[in-house]
């Protein structure tokens, strides 16, 4: 697996992605290429978040009118995309604004349909940020039937298989095995997943439908019976705190409406010995009530310790 070494920035960014600006009659396309385009840049590094962001009345290359947006939406940066279309494809001019002013842009052709033109823009936004290189992993698993047959990316020899793990721009890229031909999506920070095998006498390439992070931080081990003896520990424990928080409530509820009752006959001269006496139940009531409710609070956060401080560690490994 490819180890991704991740630099840290000075400061980390929250970024905001503009509604893009699309050529009549594909904006339909909006929420697939926004959709793509945030979770492509999801681990970028020194961003913290890349939000998307509300229309508005300013044009991707006004600077100052889309430093307001950043304001009021809590962002640093605001990235843009203007994409117009050509005969054989797409035409797009990426933005990235910060304080009004324009910190970068990208500004190039891609040839193809709107997958191309996702994988493009999402290409560009690495760049735009300041990444380099802007590389994903692919993952080609092969079995024995097919070993020897030799894989090509993008027209180019990568040699036979089984191949190792390859290093390849943030993009799509065209795999080709014999007469096999397969469309991959390679993201920032990810590693796609495909497969040869062998189906009536001929190789052929199967997507992995997979973008498993490559960047692990911390090792994810398999659930045990100890994992699952903290599992039920930590659920115990937030199910004893959430019914001690209910009890809490009902204490001090019952502790506010005596406490009414005793003050609204004290008022009114009709306090009678025996509710003089209840004066110190109700006090002690009220305190049991703040003890109900620590002690739940208490029990809940221990609930996720008992998960969080695991000797197993946590891991962001995952399909996208």
């Amino acid at each position: 697996m490819l180890n991704f070494i991740l630099l840290a920035a000075v400061t980390s960014v929250r970024v905001g992605l503009y509604p893009l600006s699309l050529p009549e009659g594909q904006t339909q396309l909006q929420e697939r290429l926004a959709a793509q385009l945030h979770e492509g840049a999801a681990t970028l590094p020194g961003v913290t978040a890349f939000d998307l962001l509300p229309k508005s009345s300013c044009e991707p290359d006004e600077g100052a009118c889309l430093a307001e947006v950043a304001r009021m939406s809590g962002v640093d940066q605001i990235v843009t995309a203007a994409v117009a279309k050509t005969e054989a494809g797409y035409r797009f001019h990426l933005r990235v604004f910060e304080q009004a002013k324009l910190r970068d842009e990208v500004a190039e052709e891609v040839q193809g349909g709107p997958m191309d033109l996702a994988a493009a823009l999402e290409h560009g936004v690495c760049r735009a940020m300041g990444v380099a290189p802007c590389l994903g992993e692919l993952q080609l698993d092969s079995g024995d039937e097919v070993a020897g047959q030799h894989l090509s990316v993008d027209g180019l020899d990568r040699g036979a298989l089984p191949a190792p793990p390859l290093q390849l721009a943030v993009g799509r890229h065209v795999l080709k095995v014999a007469d096999s031909e397969l469309r991959v999506r390679v993201s920032y920070g990810r590693a796609t997943r495909a497969r040869c095998e062998e189906r009536q006498g001929a190789p052929v390439l199967i997507d992995g439908s997979a973008a498993v992070l490559a960047l692990t931080v911390l090792p994810a081990k398999a659930i045990g019976p100890d994992a699952q003896a903290r599992s039920r520990v930590a659920t115990t424990l937030f199910s004893a705190g959430a019914a001690l928080l209910v009890a809490s409530a009902g204490a001090a509820l019952y502790s506010q409406v005596a406490a009414n009752q005793l003050d609204w006959r004290y008022q009114r001269g009709a306090l009678s010995d025996a509710d003089a006496s209840r004066y110190a139940a109700v006090h002690r009531t009220g305190i049991l009530a703040v003890a109900l409710a620590a002690t739940g609070a208490g029990a809940i956060v221990a609930s996720g310790l008992v998960l969080a401080l695991s000797p197993d560690g946590a891991s962001v490994t995952g399909r996208f």
